[in-house]
């Protein structure tokens, strides 16, 4: 979308997006070619998902002939064209935010989904965000803590044991230590 919008914009084409033209071709001729979603050319599989390993299919023909093989490919112009002109549709519909947010990050350099999300739809900056309401990474369990402390929650209730409420803080055992008894076996053998 984005040399869309520059096209939009500024009025020119520029060389940045060719590995996003190169993503949206293959979903395009793979939706043609492996899954039938075009009518003209029905519900066939003209080609499968397969890869060309160590030389393998270089010298094969294709399964269909030429005049289906100018068939996908007008298919896939075709559906590439629609989608470049429902995205420049967008762009045009959208232009004030698409201005807005492309201030803002120049402004900030970096936006996130929220910032995002709420310059598109009321034009201003998000109201800032209570501390608890996401706590920060430092306080938050790795996912092995979590797994042992979900683990040992489980345990005690299925023991009948009380269970600490959600909010207050479980102690997590230090696993990465052997048990002694599992030392002393290895000097007995």
């Amino acid at each position: 979308m984005v040399v869309f919008a520059e096209e939009f914009i500024f009025g020119v084409k520029t060389t940045g997006a060719s590995n996003d033209f190169e993503q949206a071709t293959g979903i395009v001729r793979s939706m043609i070619t492996e899954y039938g979603m075009v009518d003209e050319l029905g519900t066939v599989q003209y080609e499968g998902n397969h890869q060309v390993f160590i030389g393998r299919d270089y010298g094969q023909t294709k399964g269909y002939s030429d005049q289906v093989a100018f068939e996908i490919d007008n298919a896939v112009r075709r559906i590439m064209k629609e989608a470049h002109e429902k995205a420049l549709q967008i762009l045009e519909e959208h232009k004030e935010q698409l201005e807005l947010i492309a201030q803002k990050l120049l402004e900030l350099e970096t936006l996130d989904e929220r910032t995002i999300k709420s310059l598109f739809e009321t034009g201003e900056m998000p109201a800032p965000v209570a501390e608890d309401e996401y706590p920060s990474e430092t306080e938050a369990a790795s996912f092995e803590e979590t797994k042992k402390a979900l683990a040992k929650r489980d345990a005690e209730q299925a023991e009948g044991k009380e269970v600490p409420d959600e909010d207050e803080e479980v102690e997590v055992a230090d696993v990465t230590e052997a048990p002694s008894d599992l030392e002393g076996s290895s000097e007995n053998e």
